[in-house]
């Protein structure tokens, strides 16, 4: 069994896509104080928002790579379009997905079962 992170501010994204990674019993993280301490434990894929309130998935993935040191994937979720970010932004990534789940939500499953 895979270890899947989503980490959104938004609870309704949170719920949304629990539902769509359930097999893989996602662990479901808002952007609280303690993000580093929750993603201090194993996982082997993270879905990150990239806008957030208290921290971004830019500042999120940037710690995984340089200070955790993970290498797995790290996909981004947003609902902007990709065009809204810079390419800096966007190479942080493994992927961008939009929230808009046409299209998306079989890649993403894909991806993961991949993985596993």
């Amino acid at each position: 069994m895979i270890r899947v992170v989503f980490m959104d501010d938004y609870e309704p994204s949170r719920v949304v896509f629990g539902k769509l990674f359930r097999e893989f019993r996602p662990t479901l993280v808002a952007d609280t104080d303690d993000w580093r301490e929750i993603l201090a434990r194993p996982f082997d894929v993270v879905f990150l928002n990239v806008r957030m309130g208290r921290c971004d998935g830019f500042e999120v993935a940037a710690y995984l790579r340089e200070v955790v040191g993970y290498k797995g994937p790290i996909y981004a979720i947003t609902g902007l379009h990709e065009t809204q970010l810079t390419e800096d932004e966007v190479g942080v990534f493994d992927r961008v997905f939009t929230k808009a789940m046409e299209g998306n939500r079989e890649e993403m499953m894909r991806i993961l079962r991949e993985i596993e």
